[in-house]
């Protein structure tokens, strides 16, 4: 793997998701030792991705030098919203400047910031019917 991810930095690859498939969707955190790991020899954006279960994950890894995070099945299995994690992160002077979603369309990755989110979640649901 670090072959791999040094491999694609030096092509100049427009950012790394790193996702450690034994935590996704088990709340239990996200894997922040590769991140470590990573983040001072490659000069790229990093997003975490997998485990997140509370604010704090998204705060850990924020502050352990993630650039982005993904969460998914907190917004499902746990209490918080979007909200909740804005207001925690503010809480500990981390500032969100703005909202980004990504919605698959029939395997098509769609992205779409904070002034189209809701047309687009009106087209997501479309699909659902």
């Amino acid at each position: 793997m670090s072959d791999h991810i040094n491999y694609v930095a030096e092509q100049g690859c427009g950012e790394i998701i790193l996702t450690n498939i034994e935590k996704d969707g088990k709340l239990s955190g996200y894997d922040l030792s590769v991140l470590k790991q990573f983040r001072h020899k490659i000069n790229c954006p990093i997003i975490v991705n997998g485990g997140c279960g509370s604010p704090k994950d998204i705060r850990d890894a924020l502050v352990g030098g993630a650039d982005a995070c993904g969460a998914g099945s907190m917004f499902y299995y746990t209490k918080y919203s979007y909200r909740d994690i804005k207001d925690y992160l503010k809480d500990h002077r981390i500032f969100m400047t703005s909202v980004i979603a990504a919605l698959s369309f029939g395997g098509n990755w769609k992205i779409y910031d904070k002034s189209s989110i809701k047309t687009s979640f009106q087209d997501f649901l479309k699909i659902l019917n």
